[in-house]
């Protein structure tokens, strides 16, 4: 079952976006929501991007010089790894931001005290994108198979989880002028997706089967492009998460307030009945 709960987006001035700072863990169709975006937004074509002249953790990017939109892959790099930032600063943001009409930035398994660093102002907009933890995490064990330090699953990780489930249901407010998008219900949904588009002040074209230029497609079937809402919601049945993952999912009630009020599971519920 998909809930039909959503966090409403933060009151804004009604000014347009320009800078859209976009949060996710990896395997939570991070990349098929910026593709979505950079649609809307009119960009079609994708052109590397010249951008030896900002700071070295942004060069891997695309534009469509004809809609002047951009947008900038895993701005942490290889510092996601320990799920920090890196040396970017908010005037290595600015510096990027200023060369395009508009600008999206992605950032992977990042802790969110970093938004610190990035820019703020009305024209700025933090998307968090949230995949349920059972289907998250069974994605980064099979992806892990071939490339263990990216998908790292140890307790810090699942620490990251619980912080990243905080941000989504409100118990905490780090990101500015926030909204939150539940992954599951946005490849379900065409009524949800025209929310969230509504949220961040664009129309939908709704254009989701493009494959992403990065990210890597599915952990389960690589290369074959976005899969479908059933088998994205039940990746943690064909990949059976150890129990002691289990247990560390469970000791954190914020992550099994977020399966119940979000996913519309109950953490111990679903796990007991993996296959």
């Amino acid at each position: 079952m998909v809930s039909r709960w959503v966090v409403k987006a933060d009151a804004r001035s009604g000014e347009k976006p320009k800078t859209f700072f976009l949060w996710g863990l990896k395997r939570s169709g991070n990349h098929l929501l910026a593709n979505w975006l950079y649609a809307n937004l009119g960009g079609s074509a994708k052109q590397t991007l010249d951008s030896s002249d900002i700071h070295r953790q942004l060069r891997q990017a695309h534009w469509d010089p004809a809609a002047g939109v951009a947008f900038y892959n895993n701005c942490a790099q290889l510092n996601s790894r320990q799920f920090q930032l890196g040396l970017l600063a908010r005037a290595d943001f600015d510096a990027a931001r200023r060369r395009h009409d508009v600008t999206i930035f992605g950032i992977e398994d990042c802790q969110l005290r970093y938004t610190k660093r990035t820019p703020v102002g009305a024209d700025i907009v933090n998307v968090l994108v949230l995949r349920d933890p059972l289907n998250n995490i069974a994605s980064r064990l099979e992806a892990a198979k071939g490339r263990p330090e990216v998908f790292r699953t140890d307790e810090t990780y699942v620490d990251l989880v619980a912080s990243y489930c905080a941000e989504f249901i409100g118990r905490t407010d780090l990101l500015d002028n926030k909204v939150v998008v539940n992954f599951n219900r946005f490849v379900e949904d065409r009524a949800y997706r025209d929310v969230i588009a509504r949220e961040l002040a664009l129309d939908n074209r709704d254009v989701l089967g493009e494959a992403s230029d990065y990210g890597g497609s599915s952990s389960f079937s690589p290369g074959t492009g976005p899969s479908t809402p059933r088998e994205l919601s039940t990746r943690f049945q064909q990949h059976r998460l150890p129990d002691g993952m289990i247990e560390l999912l469970l000791d954190r009630p914020v992550i099994r307030e977020t399966c119940s009020a979000a996913f519309g599971y109950e953490l111990a519920d679903a796990a007991n009945a993996r296959s």
